[in-house]
């Protein structure tokens, strides 16, 4: 050994050795570092993959400085080679070592050499060569180190070439005719690997060889109960082929001439991902799905997943098919079916599987080539991966007809046709996963330093593998980028997807092909989706149901939940749909077709709803639902109508924005959504024009007093009077500003605006608007003390508002009522109203105007002596008022509260209440004393 080499050891115990002497190494996380790296010779291991290894369960948060420490240690203790051995890269470390350093890779290329020479037939250099890679192994790998999990499945694979090793060795002996020696250890390894059917074999070789065919038989017998037993299946082909000619006497002595040759089993897995990522659920499920079954289950297990482009179904598929390699010891077979951009067809599949399986002469028929490959696997234990399938009917002719096998399929399309399919859907990657998928390729330390853009990068990914790994290989290829640098980049749907590609990996290539064999109609709607927004719709709404099937089962959209019909409601997955908004046409038609439906919709389910006068056309349409059915559909839809009034918008669709926005307005102001309020008004406000943008203003003044802000309402309210052209609009107008004065504690104001709004409203003839009209007189008389006309309004409110069906109004009006009765001594007549408004309040979901009733409840229970009932009611107000935002509302019954506690005698309680009025009173600039 030169003085630089150093000798590393990780077929056993850890070691370094240097001119024959181990050099000290240190601690346990020193040793944790250099075998992780050793396992990796000479390429590069990212940091996540070091510090997960270091600190599987939870990584402390100095993991990364305390990883550079333990190199330095590391660096320090190898120097006795003379040179460095650990290289720092930007992404992480390497360790140097040359082929003859490492006893992993003079392993490996011994046992490459055995190979040859064995297939040359020369068995003596076979032996020789396998002798020297068995005398590496000093134990199980790495067996002094505690498991960590990012080892577990290079161990696993180590373990199990150096157990094929021993296995080829054994049967080199056997071949040779030296059965003697190898029955011992073949009988030792079989007690630790009881299924496994090569040390089977040879042990059975060895002993005929020996004449002790007897004990052969028995040999074959106790493997065959064994499987039986634990697993449910009969011996492998080759196994029943020995016994069989045991019984026969037809097994030659093993003599070197006319020794069998061991024969590989096929093994086409493509290479499993060394920084896989999350998915632990499906990986189970599918670990246990694929194995060999009882023969008398008839069927192979298939199981089928099913995902979009570039959500890692094949990725996943190769975790678990590595996984379960060793349950199929005849072989694992791999097929690329190219369902997604051109579907190779059946007989060439068929072809190539027969010669993987080493049929030559392969028949021109396809009955005759799937009969010959199914003839093949049969009593086989074979894993067939059939990736990236078109379709059932593609797959159906490739399944084996025995139990022995298993089958992994990956398609884009759910294949529910096939029969006893298990399907796993492969889901995106969850944020969790994600970042930690982005942490192992761009380093910990730039995510840490830039959480909210790496959750910026992952939601523009959609969650998928692909495009988040194509993320990082960006990133890392830039290490002077920001990652908010990369966030802006993918900010666009229309461009993202052309961000999110490196080298030969491209996020948009899948989608493309996917979009690529779409049916005329499927692909027009799939480009007219992009226009619509992310929130999700139903079917009805692209007006073509068949086309929405069509792109659900080419995995370019998903089921996203049940509509309110009960049928289902779609969305575009993230990055499909910056596909659909790339292809989007410039189709003004098309837009005002949707902004029409779902105008209509929104007109029908509204008029279902309590009148609201300040909604024009809600009274126009004739309701076709129940309340409870209207406001389900509204409630799954909202987002999609949102995103439809700034989609008119954009459009240029002025008259339907607002229009649109106008039509929500009862939905909005019953259910209290005032940011979509706000958000609808302002976005038609910036297109709209004449009476319909006075309508809005006059909407956004009301959503302005419902969150106390006066001034504010006070200049909507303002212009909206300004902007009708006609009385009644301006009327409408008026009833704000009257509302507005009233709050503002001036009810002379307040009469005034009302009765100008009703003259105009009787002009109109308009039952419901006066039935508001004369309420709102009727408060304002209340507020003056003028009870006997604030009761002469409120009776005339109430007839007209039951005259005219409005049982909304009707309920406000009773609520009045209930406060004028307990004003003027009449307590019953006051409470039987307000439990009549109450129950109407509560039918119809109006929690404001439950709020209203159960604070003139609470006031009316107190002044009659009955303080709990009075303090029940007033809490149960002061929590409706908080969850509305009503600060106005909160004040007053607040107020009223703590006035019940002090008379209640608990003193504590009631100033904290009176002093939390007093705020509010201070924060609304109003008067406590109301």
């Amino acid at each position: 050994m030169a003085q630089d080499e150093l000798d590393f050891r990780v077929l056993g115990p850890l070691e370094v050795r240097a001119q024959h002497l181990a050099l000290p190494i240190g601690g346990l996380k020193p040793r944790q570092l250099l075998a992780t790296l050793l396992l990796n010779p000479n390429r590069l291991v990212p940091a996540e993959t070091l510090v997960d290894a270091l600190w599987p369960q939870s990584p402390p948060r100095s993991a990364v400085p305390n990883l550079r420490t333990y190199v330095s240690t590391l660096r320090s203790s190898l120097r006795a080679g003379g040179e460095e051995r650990i290289l720092a890269q930007p992404r992480g470390y390497a360790i140097v070592v040359r082929p003859d350093e490492l006893d992993l890779l003079v392993f490996e290329e011994l046992t490459g050499r055995a190979r040859q020479c064995r297939a040359d037939g020369r068995l003596e250099l076979t032996l020789e060569l396998l002798c020297r890679a068995d005398g590496l192994v000093r134990g199980a790998p790495l067996e002094d180190l505690p498991p960590t999990p990012g080892w577990a499945a290079l161990l696993r694979r180590l373990e199990e070439r150096v157990l094929q090793a021993t296995e080829e060795r054994l049967a080199v002996l056997v071949a040779l005719g030296r059965c003697e020696p190898a029955i011992a250890e073949l009988r030792e390894l079989l007690a630790r690997h009881p299924f496994r059917e090569g040390l089977c074999q040879q042990l059975m070789l060895a002993l005929a060889g020996t004449g002790r065919d007897a004990e052969a038989l028995q040999t074959f017998a106790d493997l065959r109960r064994g499987l039986l037993e634990e697993l449910g299946v009969e011996p492998g082909q080759e196994s029943r082929r020995i016994h069989a000619a045991l019984l026969s006497g037809e097994l030659p002595a093993a003599e070197p001439a006319a020794a069998p040759v061991i024969r590989s089993a096929v093994s086409q897995l493509p290479p499993a991902e060394g920084d896989f990522t999350g998915r632990q659920p499906a990986l189970d499920q599918l670990t246990a799905l694929l194995q060999p079954v009882s023969p008398q289950l008839g069927a192979a297990r298939i199981a089928v997943l099913t995902g979009p482009a570039g959500c890692g179904k094949s990725a996943l598929a190769a975790q678990a098919a590595h996984a379960v390699r060793t349950r199929f010891p005849d072989g694992q077979l791999y097929l690329d079916l190219g369902g997604s951009h051109r579907p190779a067809p059946t007989g060439r599949l068929l072809a190539e599987l027969s010669r993987s399986l080493g049929i030559t002469d392969i028949p021109a028929g396809l009955a005759e080539r799937a009969a010959r490959y199914r003839s093949a696997l049969a009593d086989r234990r074979v894993l067939v991966w059939l990736d990236d399938a078109a379709s059932a009917a593609q797959v159906r002719s490739l399944l084996p007809a025995t139990s022995g096998c298993a089958v992994l399929v990956t398609s884009r399309r759910r294949l529910t046709e096939l029969p006893g399919a298990h399907e796993i859907p492969v889901e995106a990657l969850t944020p969790a996963e994600g970042d930690r998928l982005l942490a192992r390729i761009v380093g910990s330390a730039r995510i840490a330093a830039e959480p909210e853009a790496a959750a910026t990068i992952l939601r523009a990914c959609g969650g998928l593998p692909l495009a988040v790994r194509i993320a990082g290989a960006r990133l890392a290829a830039r290490p002077g980028w920001r990652l908010s640098t990369l966030a802006a980049r993918l900010a666009d749907p229309a461009s993202r997807l052309a961000e999110l590609r490196c080298g030969d990996l491209d996020a948009g290539a899948g989608i493309a092909a996917s979009q690529a064999r779409l049916s005329p109609d499927a692909a027009t709607t799939f480009a007219r989706w992009g226009l619509l927004g992310p929130a999700p719709v139903d079917a009805d709404s692209l007006g073509d149901p068949a086309a929405v099937e069509e792109l659900v089962d080419a995995g370019l959209a998903e089921v996203a939940g049940a509509a309110a019909t009960g049928g289902p409601r779609y969305r575009l997955p993230e990055l499909p749909r910056c596909a659909a908004i790339a292809a989007a046409p410039t189709d003004p038609g098309w837009v005002r077709q949707v902004l029409d439906r779902w105008l209509h919709r929104a007109r029908a389910a509204t008029a279902a709803l309590p009148v609201n006068i300040f909604a024009p056309g809600q009274r126009d349409t004739a309701a076709t639902d129940s309340l409870p059915r209207a406001l389900a559909w509204l409630d799954g839809e909202r987002p999609a109508l949102v995103e439809a009034v700034d989609l008119a918008a954009r459009h240029g669709e002025a008259d339907l924005a607002a229009d649109l926005a106008l039509a929500l307005v009862p939905y909005f102001d019953l259910g209290s959504h005032h940011e979509d309020w706000e958000r609808t008004h302002e976005t038609a406000v910036a297109v709209a024009q004449g009476d319909r943008l006075a309508a809005l203003l006059r909407g956004l003044g009301q959503l302005h007093l419902y969150r106390d802000e006066y001034g504010r309402a006070r200049q909507r309210f303002t212009a909206a009077h300004e902007l009708f052209a006609e009385d009644y609009g301006r009327a409408l107008a008026r009833c704000g500003l009257g509302a507005l004065a009233r709050v503002l504690g001036s009810p002379a104001e307040a009469l005034e605006h009302h009765q100008a709004a009703l003259t105009a409203f009787r002009a109109a003839r308009d039952g419901c608007a006066e039935a508001y009209a004369r309420n709102a007189i009727g408060s304002a008389r209340l507020a003056q003390h003028r009870n006997d006309e604030a009761l002469l309004a409120f009776t005339d409110a109430l007839r007209l508002s039951r005259l005219a069906g409005d049982e909304h109004r009707a309920a406000h009006v009773l609520h009045q009522l209930g406060v004028l009765h307990q004003r003027q001594g009449r307590p019953d007549r006051g409470l039987s109203c307000l439990d009549e408004a109450l129950s109407i309040f509560e039918r119809i979901r109006d929690a404001h105007g439950e709020a209203y009733v159960l604070r003139a409840m609470g006031e009316l229970h107190s002044a009659d002596g009955r303080r709990a009932c009075g303090r029940s009611s007033l809490e149960r107000a002061v929590l409706l008022y908080q969850r509305l935002g009503d600060r106005h509302g909160e004040a007053g019954a607040t107020q009223l509260l703590g006035e019940v506690l002090r008379g209640e005698r608990r003193e504590a309680l009631a100033e904290e209440h009176l002093r939390r009025a007093v705020r509010l009173w201070r924060d609304l600039r109003l008067p406590v004393s109301r």
